[in-house]
């Protein structure tokens, strides 16, 4: 859209504003008439700051797209949903593991399961790493968190649901133990999941804290008190992966 302003069309309309049906000009339309001609063609009836660099100083004034829109706010941006599952459109940042306290030294991320049990005491870690940024694939740092979930497919299910933690430390999956677990939150966000096949998860909260400070994504924790354990199909299965869906408005 071009929008044009010239000083007739100006005069034109205070002129039809003035007249007070006996066909003749007001006085105050005659005073503004005469003001706008003698100011001269630097005088176009647009605010200066939406006036282009370059436009012409005479004759009809040009005002750009990019002005207009500045000029008036635009409808709310539409959300946006993005999935990260390992190995799916290029996203290659999902880790998990588990830790055991019978094996304090022992690293289990290469397992094709990551599980969580109460006897012996385990725990189940997962985390999509990469998912703020700004790129087309990442979720913008700030944006508002409309809804995420997480699905995952329990392979062995358990008697009863586990609980599912904020982790708040780092960890790596090649490397992490029972020995060097790390910290997370001792308040639980949702049941973890114990009957098999797939699970969704509402994750939203735990999205929403990450996005206002992404540097804090150290992902969750799976623990129960049950003896007997949950099993998932992790980040290295052939499929059915954990699975994150999250829908979001940029800032």
């Amino acid at each position: 859209m071009i929008r044009l302003v010239s000083v007739m069309s100006l005069a034109l309309g205070l002129i039809a504003c003035g007249d007070d049906g006996g066909g003749g000009d007001s006085p105050d339309a005659r005073v503004a008439i005469a003001d706008a001609s003698q100011a001269g063609p630097d005088a176009a009836a647009v605010d200066a700051p939406a006036i282009a660099d370059g436009a012409a100083a005479d004759g009809p004034v040009v005002v750009p797209d990019a002005a207009v829109a500045d000029a008036a706010p635009g409808p709310d941006a539409a959300p946006t949903t993005l999935t990260f599952q390992q190995d799916v459109s290029g996203y290659i940042s999902t880790q998990d593991s588990s830790v055991q306290s019978a094996s304090p030294s022992s690293n289990f991320g290469t397992l094709s399961v990551f599980a969580w049990d109460g006897d012996p005491t385990s725990v189940g870690l997962l985390q999509f790493g990469a998912i703020f940024g700004s790129a087309g694939d990442q979720i913008p740092p700030g944006a508002t968190i409309v809804s995420a979930t997480l699905t995952l497919q329990v392979d062995n299910g358990s008697d009863a649901a586990g609980t599912i933690h904020l982790v708040t430390s780092a960890w790596s999956e090649g490397t992490v133990t029972w020995a060097t677990q790390p910290t997370y939150d001792a308040s639980s966000l949702a049941d973890a999941p114990f009957t098999t096949g797939a699970h969704v998860i509402d994750v939203t909260t735990s999205l929403a804290t990450w996005s206002a400070s992404p540097a804090s994504n150290f992902g969750w924790a799976f623990a129960t008190a049950s003896a007997d354990g949950v099993a998932v199909r992790p980040s290295e299965g052939a499929s059915a992966q954990p699975l994150l869906s999250v829908t979001y408005v940029s800032p």
